[in-house]
Order: C-alpha cells, then sequence, then structure tokens
C-alpha cells in the first residue's frame, strides 16, 4: 500500500495541524485556518474536494500573512476553475495525484505544478 501525503510529512519530522472544513463544500475553513496558523507554519495543503475549489484568495492571504506557503491538493478538482484561473495554479505548488480511485487515474503517480524555483528546488529532496 502506498503511503499517504500525511504518512510522508510525518515520517520527515514535520507535526500536523488539522483545520476544519466548512459543511457546504468539505473545503478547509479560511476562518479556522486563521485561527490555527502561526508563525511555525511552513505549509498550508489546501485540498479541493468533489470539484469545489477551495476559497484560496482568503487561504493565500492568511498563509502568505504568516510566511507560509500554499500547496493546492487538485487531484478531485482537475479542470475547475477559481476566480477564472483553473486549480492547480493558485497556490504555491499545485498537485494532482493519479492514483486509484482518483478522478484521473495511471495506477499511481501524479503530477506538480510548481511556480517557484526555490520551491521546485525544495521539492525534489
Amino acid at each position: 500500500m502506498c503511503p499517504t501525503v500525511s504518512d510522508l510529512l510525518i515520517d520527515s519530522g514535520y507535526k500536523l495541524n488539522f483545520v476544519d472544513v466548512e459543511k457546504d463544500t468539505y473545503n478547509m475553513c479560511p476562518g479556522e485556518l486563521n485561527e490555527k496558523i502561526s508563525r511555525k507554519t511552513k505549509a498550508v495543503i489546501a485540498a479541493h474536494m468533489f470539484g469545489n475549489p477551495c476559497k484560496m484568495k482568503d487561504i493565500n492571504e492568511i498563509a502568505h500573512k504568516y510566511g507560509s506557503i500554499v500547496i493546492e491538493d487538485s487531484a478531485q478538482t482537475i479542470g475547475a476553475e477559481y476566480g477564472g484561473r483553473l486549480v492547480g495554479t493558485l497556490g504555491d505548488a499545485g498537485f494532482f495525484s493519479l492514483g486509484r480511485g482518483k478522478p484521473i487515474s495511471t495506477m499511481g503517480g501524479g503530477i506538480i505544478a510548481i511556480k517557484d524555483k526555490e520551491i521546485y528546488n525544495k521539492s525534489k529532496k
């Protein structure tokens, strides 16, 4: 069985803090993110669910105010748009897992879209 993102982060020594979701979209609640984020937060992972993009304007503003990068988990919303832009291009990086059970499956693997060269170099490690 393949490890989850949570497994990989914990194995790499990171501490995870979960933010509750909005009951109408199942996406991250920006208000709760604002309550839980701190200067120690390295990254915020916004998982778009069921074809509904997260409120990326709010999430980006909150995360960047604290010096955190924003990673979009866009596998469940491939092709969706927010503010006239495609998901996966709204944060600092966009991840599209293509495993079994995903809308587009290659039975494993994925796609990463990264804007910033520094983040790209860190992701290769």
